[in-house]
């Protein structure tokens, strides 16, 4: 029986059904103009299948090196597969291309973010969603069998799970994370396991909160 927490899990239930999403959200302009290349999927489940599981080990034994029987939560697990997707990266554009298309379609306008999100940033895009689809399991794993039908009914007709509310003078929280994501890496900073294992705890807490009181639940939204 598969694990909850095992790499074949999470490919099938999140990574595969997240990565053929993204990729269908690229413009196919963009990617005619841009040398766009997704890379042979057998080929890339097995090069994340080797990265889990080395950075799983790894990060029990750095964060964790007195407990023998140490094991991850969900939440380090999920931004283990945030990490290694943007190591390994399924899609890839020459960038050369990339600075000219933006600036013939967009100019010196601003404002864009969505759209690189969708494009440029796809990379760090579906490392975030297969992160958060890591929470939406767990999430799920709290209610009861009639609980979840409904919950996934309802966050069908949403279309998505709660993310913080947008403000007017600041990206969504999906797109800051992405944006975040991709400067960390751009920019060489390192990934800190622990603080974005902490964000996706939060962010489930936020959708225990936001489902109690769509749904009427009687759980305690902040167990």
């Amino acid at each position: 029986m598969m694990s909850f927490s095992s790499f074949d899990f999470f490919w099938d239930n999140i990574i595969h059904p997240v990565l053929l999403h993204v990729d269908s959200e690229i413009d196919n302009d963009f990617k005619m103009n841009c040398n766009y290349s997704l890379k042979d999927i057998d080929l890339y489940k097995k090069e994340l299948s080797c990265a889990y599981k080395r950075k799983r080990e790894w990060l029990k034994s750095v964060y964790l090196p007195h407990d023998k029987n140490a094991k991850l939560d969900m939440h380090k697990l999920g931004a283990i597969l945030c990490r290694i997707i943007i190591g390994i990266k399924p899609f890839s554009f020459d960038v050369s291309l990339v600075d000219k298309y933006t600036k013939n379609k967009f100019g010196d306008s601003k404002n864009n973010t969505d759209w690189f999100v969708d494009n440029v940033y796809v990379n760090y895009k579906l490392a975030f969603y297969a992160s958060v689809g890591v929470i939406f399991i767990e999430l799920l794993d709290y209610y009861n069998s009639q609980e979840k039908k409904n919950i996934v009914d309802m966050l069908n007709n949403r279309g998505t799970i709660f993310f913080y509310k947008k403000s007017d003078n600041h990206e969504s929280f999906q797109n800051s994370c992405i944006l975040s994501l991709m400067k960390q890496d751009t920019l060489h900073r390192s990934f800190d396991y622990f603080m974005y294992a902490a964000m996706l705890f939060q962010l489930e807490q936020y959708n225990k909160i936001g489902i109690h009181y769509a749904g009427g639940y009687i759980k305690n939204p902040q167990k």
